[in-house]
């Protein structure tokens, strides 16, 4: 056409379009962009001109790569990242208002497309220069409109990018309110970590236990929840399905008519203590208590059956271990004698005791391993040497500090030193 011209991969314009173009674009440089790119002083002057031509040839050379690099610099350097309009500053009102025509649109169509690509926030209809495809096929989404598309809350989403479980971008804008949004290819992976996923009453339901249990066990670290009111205010809890499958038990057949009793009615009658209910859960875990049942069946944790006696001997042993009193018939019990002769050793001051929150005296750890350390019975001495005590009692040169015929206690006792030297 007449008083036009094109270069190749572009469209025809006349001479003043193009003076046009060099006179916007060609003020644009990596190093430098004018605030105001309106009529050039000197523009007839061969050096100004010369300028000029060079950098719009140095941008259109290899289009769009050049322009793309300038695009990057602008954003990089610039303050606000939250608006595409103040982030690319004097260009953006040179390419939608200053070189509007419709033969510029390439220019237009290569800054749409760096949007696609390097834009992290949301394209809307706000942007009502941009062309509608522009506009629709943009990748980023904010986090309501993920939520709809994936079908699930928006507080759900905002957690899975707390966790890093999916990407997400935060701008943060002039007002103080954060914008997030999210790549719309993360839109399966969220609905599919949320089908793997139960809330904390699904969780408690699947597994027989009440709701606090399940807290316990989330405060405890053996569930991590992906989503957690516990880390952030989430409005739901959700918890991965797979980290439930770790809590159901296959049984073990017992050998003998054993009476057993359910997780669910230790928690409701035996009054545990703090922690003891996580202990228990880390104790099935190491083999330490087994579930009896059968070994085909998975049992959740509320519903399997545990040996009642062994349970509660496997409880007392850890609460003792841990500082827990004990009553005296189960000192006796576990110094291997008979219950009125540990009494004997109380009254006599031998075997300490306390009193504590519980009924009667009470003997600790500290005290059962005192007594052990400094006194031994003539029977446990006789025994060690394979010799008759009644013979021993006769023959040892030593004096024993209790005893029938010393005190009227049951039997006889004897400092270790004394024995041992």
């Amino acid at each position: 056409m007449k008083g036009k011209s094109a270069l190749a991969g572009f469209p025809a314009m006349s001479l003043p379009e193009w003076i046009r173009l060099i006179g916007y674009l060609g003020q644009y440089s990596e190093t430098y962009q004018p605030t105001k790119p309106g009529k050039i002083a000197n523009l007839h002057q061969l050096d100004t001109a010369t300028t000029l031509m060079h950098q719009v040839s140095r941008l259109l050379d290899g289009w769009p790569e050049n322009f793309h690099v300038l695009l990057m610099t602008i954003q990089r350097q610039a303050d606000s990242q939250s608006s595409i309009r103040r982030t690319f500053g004097s260009l953006y009102r040179t390419l939608y208002k200053d070189v509007s025509g419709e033969c510029f649109q390439f220019l237009r169509d290569a800054f749409e497309g760096y949007l696609h690509e390097h834009w992290s926030g949301v394209v809307n209809k706000r942007h009502k220069a941009f062309k509608l495809d522009t506009i629709a096929r943009h990748p980023r989404v904010t986090l309501k409109q993920a939520a709809k598309k994936a079908g699930v809350t928006p507080s759900t989403v905002r957690h899975f990018v707390r966790v890093e479980v999916i990407a997400g971008n935060q701008i943060e804008l002039p007002s103080g309110r954060k914008l997030h949004s999210i790549d719309e290819q993360s839109l399966k992976q969220i609905a599919v970590l949320a089908k793997g996923c139960v809330t904390l009453g699904e969780a408690a339901k699947q597994l027989a236990l009440p709701k606090r249990r399940i807290r316990e066990l989330i405060s405890a670290g053996i569930l991590k929840p992906l989503v957690s009111r516990a880390h952030g205010n989430a409005a739901t809890w959700l918890i991965p399905k797979q980290q439930l499958q770790a809590l159901f038990f296959d049984g073990t057949e017992s050998s003998k008519m054993t009476q057993t009793i359910s997780v669910r009615y230790i928690l409701k009658y035996w009054h545990l203590r703090d922690g003891e209910f996580q202990t228990l859960v880390r104790a099935l875990f190491g083999h330490q208590l087994e579930p009896v049942g059968k070994p085909t069946e998975s049992v959740p944790l509320g519903n399997i059956l545990l040996d009642e006696q062994q349970t509660w001997r496997w409880l007392a042993e850890k609460r003792f271990a841990g500082g827990a009193s004990i009553s005296v018939d189960e000192a006796a019990q576990r110094l291997g004698l008979k219950q009125q002769v540990v009494y004997d050793l109380v009254r006599l001051g031998l075997l300490a005791t306390i009193e504590d929150a519980l009924p009667g005296r009470r003997v600790t750890q500290a005290s059962l391993d005192d007594f052990q350390a400094t006194y031994v019975s003539l029977a446990e001495y006789a025994g060690a040497l394979k010799k008759s005590p009644r013979w021993l009692l006769q023959t040892l040169p030593v004096r024993p500090i209790s005893g029938p015929m010393i005190d009227g206690s049951r039997q006889y006792f004897y400092r270790r030193a004394e024995l041992y030297p």
